[in-house]
């Protein structure tokens, strides 16, 4: 299968500490990685992992954090062929992972290059995809996704902060894929409605909306029936950057895959909680025999993580 997305690829910086200090305090840093980062980019890096054919659409800055997104999307099995590189800065976020409380905290430097235009959209290569995902429905998105409609191709969309554009071409939209902060923003979302208001969603037009909610689980609505899934556990919780990223890229190769919406939410919950044992968005991201292998044990299996942790170790100083 192919997955194509769209997006604008950023670096991520993790550090690992203990806790993290006060004003004025001191931390030691347990570990460090750098690596691509993205909403899309992360999710195409857990979907090729997995085993689809996955390609990014979109554009990157001249800077060497440019060339180095490109080159970790590679190194994860992501077509680069058509991402574009612009003159300007690629955006850098740093995320710091606390032991302590399992919780995280970024700061980004925004991009400076232009983004992709719509007319730049090459539709005979978009009508290739299986899947085509995306994140902001900016003018562009929204092109592709009228472009996806046209050759009979779904469309994943990924709800993460509350977007108007969003909720203006859901009906464009065939998998909604939601955080909780989005699902939150909605009529009945914050009275945690969670089975009217996914039924809601979808009666604008997607067929599965789905809502992660963290250690809660998460849960959905397939057009006939609804789900209520719990989060996995069992292992070390290190570092949450990505997580919702990569059950969207997870869902998206289930899915695909002929999976049903139930399933391909249980696999990419699974998915995205083997990538929290290790520190950066692509450090753990598993095969698919990894998948299956802990959902019938509950044990993850290690495959090439600790190769992962040492390459992005040494990004961090190269």
């Amino acid at each position: 299968m192919k997955i194509i997305g769209i997006d604008y690829p950023c670096i991520d910086m993790g550090i690992f500490c203990k806790k993290l200090p006060g004003d004025g305090g001191l931390a030691v840093m347990n570990d460090i990685s750098l690596m691509g980062g993205g909403k899309v980019p992360n999710a195409l890096a857990a979907a090729a992992r997995l085993g689809a054919q996955a390609a990014l659409v979109g554009t990157v800055g001249t800077d060497r954090y440019g060339e180095k997104c490109r080159e970790d999307l590679r190194y994860n099995g992501v077509d680069t062929d058509k991402l574009l590189t612009r003159p300007g800065t690629t955006a850098l976020c740093v995320c710091i992972a606390e032991e302590e409380t399992a919780g995280k905290r970024c700061i980004e430097g925004p991009p400076t290059y232009e983004r992709l235009h719509p007319d730049e959209l090459d539709e005979a290569y978009l009508a290739q995809a299986d899947m085509l995902l995306l994140y902001e429905l900016d003018e562009t998105a929204v092109a592709a996704a009228k472009m996806a409609k046209r050759h009979g191709i779904p469309v994943l969309v990924d709800g993460d902060e509350y977007d108007e554009r969003t909720q203006a071409h859901l009906p464009l939209v065939d998998l909604f894929v939601m955080s909780e902060y989005y699902f939150n923003a909605l009529p009945g979302g914050k009275a945690k409605d969670l089975r009217q208001t996914l039924r809601d969603v979808c009666a604008q037009g997607p067929s599965v909306a789905v809502v992660t909610l963290g250690p809660a689980g998460c849960a959905g609505w397939d057009g006939k029936d609804y789900f209520r899934l719990p989060a996995c556990a069992g292992g070390h919780i290190v570092d949450t950057t990505g997580a919702g990223d990569v059950f969207h890229g997870a869902f998206a190769y289930y899915y695909a895959g002929g999976l049903s919406a139930r399933e391909s939410a249980r696999r990419a919950g699974a998915v995205s909680y083997i990538k929290c044992t290790c520190l950066g968005g692509r450090t753990a991201l598993p095969t698919a025999a990894g998948v299956e292998a802990f959902l019938q044990t509950g044990a993850v299996s290690q495959e090439d993580f600790a190769q992962r942790k040492e390459f992005y170790r040494r990004a961090a100083f190269g």
